[in-house]
């Protein structure tokens, strides 16, 4: 997915500084099936059954994001994950996925 903090492109799969105010836009994803963003100090919002994620097909959790939502953010706790590794390209063009069926298959 493209990453832009405040109109300029981010670094994929790594980390990025993000100032208090900025706003953060995740595209759409070209490949694969899930993108995520993480913060440091989680997302603020009243946990459901011990998660802060929603579940879109149960119903659970918080509102889905729409254009537009504000995340209100926790503190952040100022402890940092070192970035030991260099930033993963991203999964390849195409795939050779092996399935064995299961006995419902």
């Amino acid at each position: 997915c493209p990453v832009r903090v405040d109109g300029r492109p981010a670094a994929w799969g790594t980390a990025v500084r993000v100032g208090a105010g900025a706003v953060v836009e995740v595209g759409t994803a070209a490949r694969g099936l899930r993108a995520y963003v993480a913060f440091g100090g989680g997302i603020e919002v009243e946990p459901v059954l011990g998660s802060r994620s929603t579940d879109l097909l149960s119903g659970l959790g918080p509102a889905p994001l729409t254009r537009g939502t504000v995340l209100p953010l926790g503190a952040d706790t100022a402890v940092r994950v070192p970035v030991d590794a260099p930033p993963w390209p991203g999964p390849p063009d195409a795939l050779v996925l092996r399935v064995r069926l299961g006995p419902r298959d």
